[in-house]
């Protein structure tokens, strides 16, 4: 089996790239989460990317055949589009983690000894 290589030379294919999407979450609930509900707060996390895997195909099984594949289509993307208004209003505030907004291309800033 050959790997998917992208358009460009050195740059690592999509694929690659978000095998590190869960490990991050995983690491972000571990810092978000007090530590008697991390369990559960990662078997959601776990939960939820499977049951939304399954219930996008069925749905979009569902409504191409009732309807076409287009409507399908903007179907998953209503879906989508809603799921990330609710995700950016419901969570809480980060507890553990602080912003430090710096541009790319300089380095963080050093205070004088």
């Amino acid at each position: 089996m050959r790997a998917v290589r992208s358009h460009r030379r050195g740059v690592p294919s999509r694929r690659v790239a978000l095998g590190g999407v869960p490990a991050v979450t995983m690491a972000y609930l571990a810092e978000q989460v007090h530590p008697d509900g991390l369990g559960l707060a990662m078997s959601l996390y776990v939960d939820g990317t499977a049951i939304g895997g399954m219930a996008g195909r069925v749905i979009s099984g569902v409504v191409a055949d009732l309807f076409s594949w287009r409507m399908a289509i903007g179907t998953i993307d209503l879906l989508n589009l809603l799921s990330m208004l609710a995700f950016r209003a419901l969570p809480p505030p980060c507890q553990r983690v602080t912003r430090n907004p710096t541009r790319i291309g300089q380095g963080p800033k050093v205070r004088p000894a």
